[in-house]
């Protein structure tokens, strides 16, 4: 995420907000009808958004925040192991699959990134890119020492709160700081590559070691758990009290601003609160959720380097605007971002039917065309990512990329803007009958 990504979203989500709160008369519940047609309706929209809200945004959040919790767990270990001499690839190897996992889940969580990811700042504090390799070099050179974060015998809460609160650059932070430590070219990092200094042109002379990088990572990761366990928190009242526990001690409040738990208030939709009707709510899940990533992936994620790859970028593109380039994972990250429109609409986690309360059932009773134009969005988006993940990496791709691997790249962004319009139509529909 870059600034001009940040206030697009705040853009959607603006528009969003007009229809969430019933901006205009059209998006009131009781002016679509005034019948027992119209109430059954109301009814549908308000189940499928508690089993949305239920199965969906809570599952997967406890989800990431399990992962986030085991990755944190074991680069600790590895850390301590390398203290030892004992590191093992194998050891390695665990904590880049539960990387890849945590990752796996946050991405497809990225169909909901309104409510406390945006409210909060954790969607770019934890997922901002590209990751500064000259900015971390200084960083982590100026912290190693006695009066610095990472000083003989640091105690780690500190150094959480540090580095997060310190560290002005958020590309440092969160998912692309671990996948820096954690992967290069593609590949795993060796024992080896602990053992000795940080090999990278840019850390030439710094000092920096795997040591220290694992110093940094295990601080990383225990700010990336705490920011993962404040979704969840925020947005279900229920979750487990020792992440309460966690996100009250880093002085953060339990609930979204301005004082809700936004799984509460989108299944609770009434005059006062942020969600004032079943169709607003359905709006937001449409609009500053699913629409929202979409145009994400397609101008942003992919666009940015298809643009300057093609002679077309304009001066706010950049050939680096690059998400996941040292793990080789891009066309994953923007294959699970589907998968959370999907999962968002299915109303349930990757299963290859929908859900009988979903958004997918409920246009399927009501409009099917509606229905089948988003079917065939998702399948289309699906079947020309699927065609990338089988070439070279995007990172790869940018540099040096074909015109049958651009061209590739192009299908992908052309199938996932229609999957937006056919979003954008099932929003305007639900809203208007």
């Amino acid at each position: 995420m870059n600034k001009r990504t940040f206030n697009h979203r705040v853009a959607i989500m603006a528009m969003s907000l007009m229809a969430a709160t019933g901006f205009t008369a059209c998006s009131d519940d009781d002016n679509n009808g005034g019948s027992e047609v119209e109430a059954q309706k109301v009814k549908e929209m308000s189940t499928l958004t508690e089993k949305y809200v239920n199965d969906v945004v809570y599952y997967t959040y406890d989800k990431l925040a399990d992962a986030s919790e085991k990755l944190y767990d074991e680069v600790e270990a590895m850390r301590n192991s390398l203290a030892a001499g004992t590191l093992t690839q194998q050891q390695i190897d665990q904590t880049c699959a539960t990387f890849l996992e945590a990752r796996a889940w946050w991405e497809k969580s990225e169909a909901w990134l309104y409510g406390p990811a945006e409210n909060w700042g954790i969607d770019p504090h934890i997922d901002t890119w590209p990751l500064s390799r000259p900015g971390l070099a200084k960083f982590l050179s100026n912290n190693k020492d006695k009066d610095g974060i990472f000083r003989p015998g640091f105690d780690i809460n500190e150094a959480i709160e540090d580095v997060s609160e310190n560290n002005n650059e958020d590309s440092w932070l969160g998912f692309h700081g671990l996948e820096f430590v954690l992967f290069r070219d593609g590949a795993h990092r060796t024992v080896a590559d602990f053992q000795g200094e940080e090999s990278a042109s840019e850390f030439a002379g710094s000092g920096v070691d795997g040591a220290l990088e694992l110093d940094f990572a295990w601080a990383v990761a225990g700010d990336l758990r705490d920011h993962t366990y404040r979704l969840e928190v925020n947005w279900n009242e229920n979750a487990p009290q020792a992440r309460k526990d966690r996100v009250q001690a880093r002085g953060w409040s339990l609930m979204d601003e301005p004082g809700y738990y936004t799984g509460y208030a989108l299944t609770h939709p009434a005059s006062g609160m942020p969600y004032t009707s079943a169709r607003g709510a359905i709006s937001t899940i449409l609009n500053s959720g699913c629409m929202n990533i979409a145009q994400e992936v397609a101008d942003q994620k992919m666009g940015q380097v298809w643009r300057t790859a093609t002679g077309q970028g304009t001066a706010e593109d950049s050939q680096d605007y690059i998400e996941s380039p040292y793990s080789h994972k891009s066309f994953q990250d923007f294959y699970d971002n589907i998968i959370s429109i999907k999962n968002a609409l299915y109303g349930n986690i990757e299963q290859p039917n929908y859900d009988e309360r979903s958004i997918m059932s409920y246009l399927h009773k009501y409009n099917p065309e509606l229905a089948s134009n988003l079917q065939q969005g998702l399948d289309a988006s699906f079947d020309k990512l699927n065609v990338c993940m089988q070439g070279r990496a995007f990172v790869e791709v940018a540099y040096s990329g074909t015109a049958e691997e651009l061209d590739n790249v192009a299908k992908a962004m052309e199938a996932i803007n229609q999957l937006n319009e056919a979003l954008n139509e099932a929003d305007y529909w639900i809203q208007r009958n």
